[in-house]
């Protein structure tokens, strides 16, 4: 490459990105004003988990594609450039040991290396080692380096980015990014690595029961936990008030509290609480977190003033929501003349933007209108395709109303067991990207489908050998596919209820795993929509809870704005996923040969529910705490305090599916669709603002978060 670059006259250069987090600035600023002293020690580690099995391959495992050198001049550069940048030290000499983990690697009698440790000496006087390593599971990206001086370390972790660990003899502290803000603690004596108790490592007032600190983590939480239980080692109350109660606790979990705390086994100063964010301390395979307020803050920190500054969330509308705004008649002679006439529409409304609605043209469509229970309208008309023509003269509705396009929706089975109509919906797919790409829009939202000739397993392999492609193409363009977890259950006159695969968190993980093999993970993204969890019997803290503990909260990139409300009389008769009979899809014993028959299939949803606009249903509590209704106020708080997405530039998109009020009429529709976004935005107004006065200015000051909110796993 360099010698390329040198004949081209252009410029080589390796993008060492992992420079610009704050935490790592924070780092080097420290050390170059002397606060650790002189540098004695620089060590630490890169790991992956990637090429962990023997089965896993990429083109970089081949010597004369990837070069001689693969985890090193992969990874291991990145861990140099980072040492060397934050010390100030250039290191100067080195002794290397390389490793190949499996011998199917090797390629024409060559191979480059799995695993690279070494040990080196600076410039600066100090000496280190480092383990780099694609071969360790459960790591996905751990960049994790220690600097040790005279006077004090600092220590950052990639995993935890937002972080910066500080230790000195007497007071260790971490420094969280989005604020001044320190953590403190300091050691006590006797808070050894063997200590007997959790008192000894640990010196809380606890308010609450201690249970509620404590979860196992790893894909096995949950057998962890029942297995700890049933050994006496974990233990579901009483309400620990008192160091005595914690004591007889921690003599119960003394098979954790024999080993270290991370990143140090230092017991608490005092009391804790009012922490910026969620803080949680590492002990062995448990945590005990300060969440849920159990503690209040140590008297001996300077409270800091920290601005109110709430982000909100930009709020727009599903184009689908009014299919008939411009007439077929005229769309259809006009292709572009909807998406005008739209974003014209959306700026009465005081939309931010619109989720742009295609879908195959009736004509071409496998799937009657009259068969659909929400017909999806093709408000960008993609039967000839988009060109750079028609994208300017959509840029400059764009610009005409300042109301800009959020993503566009094609949703619809990517998994037909038809190869035919199948390929006719994937060809439907790249073009609906090729117009996103030339819009500048960042994603294609719809769902995966299912083969139902193929069991669950079965379709994960199909998904593998269909979907992949897709996303492959997605990624050529720039753009991120977000899956909509609707399981469809209307979708066939046969029994599946689930007939999108991609319906709950364990199957996006599955999926999400199955696109990281093919280097695509990054192209497949959640849009997460609230009322499908309630018409499975889910709530979105619990959800959101879920995939943070599994470390896949950066799944979900969008979120639809659509309520469900349960029917408890449909529920009691069949059930959530219940299988409904004598619908009226099938006749004599025959799915009916009438397309309209066939939206009676969906009786295998509305028995259970009815679609909410967000703000047209009642307030009802109850019904929030027994997941029969969205609960908007916590939903939003959640996304802030669960997800790793950005509030601001994350769109709630108003999705239009409550049947009685689905007019197609806009003189008509438009005082209720505007309701509804002023709704949507009130809410997400005052969850930001809880969320930017309860963990931002309050932590600031050390003023502890009152009472309990609504809490995951449980209803």
């Amino acid at each position: 490459m360099a010698d390329l670059a040198a004949t081209t006259g252009l410029v080589a250069s390796v993008p060492f990105v992992y420079r610009f987090y704050p935490t790592v600035r924070e780092a080097r600023g420290r050390i170059a004003a002397g606060e650790l002293g002189a540098l004695h020690v620089l060590h630490g580690s890169y790991l992956q988990d990637w090429l962990s099995r023997p089965g896993d391959d990429n083109w970089r495992v081949d010597p004369a594609l990837g070069g001689p050198s693969r985890a090193f001049a992969d990874i291991g550069v990145h861990w140099c450039d980072m040492t060397e940048f934050v010390s100030g030290h250039r290191i100067t000499r080195l002794t290397a040991r390389m490793k190949t983990a499996y011998d199917s690697r090797i390629k024409n009698g060559q191979a480059n290396e799995d695993v690279a440790t070494i040990m080196f000496e600076t410039d600066g006087g100090a000496i280190g080692s480092a383990v780099i390593s694609q071969v360790s599971p459960g790591r996905k990206n751990r960049l994790w380096f220690s600097l040790d001086g005279a006077d004090r370390a600092v220590c950052f972790d990639q995993e935890l980015p937002e972080t910066l660990w500080v230790g000195g003899r007497d007071v260790n502290k971490i420094v969280h990014r989005r604020r001044v803000q320190h953590i403190w603690y300091a050691p006590q004596p006797g808070a050894g690595r063997t200590s007997a108790g959790l008192s000894g490592l640990l010196r809380p007032v606890c308010q609450r029961h201690l249970h509620r600190y404590w979860r196992c983590t790893g894909r096995r939480s949950s057998t962890l936990r029942r297995r700890s239980a049933r050994r006496g080692s974990y233990q579901r109350g009483p309400c620990l008030s008192s160091l005595t109660n914690l004591d007889r606790h921690s003599r119960l979990t003394a098979r954790h509290s024999t080993r270290t705390l991370h990143p140090l086994n230092l017991a608490l100063s005092g009391r804790l609480g009012g922490l910026p964010r969620k803080v949680e301390w590492k002990l062995g395979r448990s945590w005990i977190s300060n969440s849920a307020v159990g503690f209040t803050m140590a008297p001996n920190l300077n409270p800091t003033a920290v601005d109110f500054a709430p982000t909100f969330m930009p709020v727009g509308i599903l184009t689908a929501a009014l299919q008939e705004l411009t007439p077929r008649a005229a769309r259809d002679a006009d292709p572009d003349l909807a998406i005008e006439e739209w974003l014209d529409f959306a700026a009465t409304l005081g939309a931010d933007c619109i989720e742009l609605s295609a879908a195959l043209h009736p004509s071409l469509s496998d799937v009657p209108a009259e068969a659909l229970l929400d017909p999806v309208a093709n408000t960008l008309d993609l039967r000839t395709p988009f060109t750079a023509a028609r994208a300017r003269r959509v840029q400059a509705a764009i610009a005409a109303s300042g109301v800009h396009i959020a993503d566009i929706g094609y949703f619809d089975n990517m998994l037909h067991d038809n190869p035919t109509i199948r390929q006719t919906k994937h060809d439907f797919m790249v073009r609906t990207m090729d117009a996103a790409a030339l819009l500048g829009v960042p994603a294609v939202t719809g769902f995966v489908g299912r083969n139902q000739t193929l069991s669950m397993d079965q379709n994960l392999i199909d998904f593998e050998q269909s979907f992949i492609p897709l996303l492959q193409a997605a990624k050529e363009r720039g753009l991120q596919i977000r899956i909509e977890q609707c399981p469809m259950p209307g979708w066939t006159v046969g029994d599946n209820f689930h007939n999108n695969i991609a319906y709950a968190p364990g199957m996006w993980i599955a999926l999400h795993r199955i696109a990281q093999r093919h280097d695509v993970g990054d192209q497949f993204r959640i849009h997460y929509d609230p009322s499908h969890a309630i018409l499975m019997g889910q709530d979105t803290r619990s959800i959101f809870q879920f995939l943070k503990d599994e470390g896949y909260n950066f799944l979900i990139a969008g979120l639809h704005v659509k309520g469900q409300v349960i029917d408890s009389r449909g529920v009691s008769a069949w059930g959530y996923g219940g299988q409904t009979v004598e619908r009226g899809d099938w006749e004599h014993g025959e799915p009916s040969a009438i397309p309209a028959d066939a939206g009676n299939a969906w009786k295998k949803q509305t028995v259970l529910c009815e679609h909410e606009l967000p703000g047209t249903a009642r307030h009802d509590p109850l019904a929030y705490l027994q997941n029969r209704t969205v609960d908007w106020l916590d939903h939003q708080l959640a996304v802030r305090e669960l997800l790793d997405l950005v509030p601001a530039t994350t769109p709630l998109i108003v999705e239009h599916e409550y049947g009685p009020a689905r007019i197609q009429d806009k003189d008509l529709l438009r005082p209720i669709l505007a309701g509804s976004l002023a709704f949507t935005r009130h809410i997400d107004r005052a969850a930001a603002s809880m969320y930017a006065l309860q963990h931002e200015v309050m932590a600031a000051q050390n003023i502890p978060i009152q009472g309990w909110g609504r809490q995951p796993f449980r209803s």
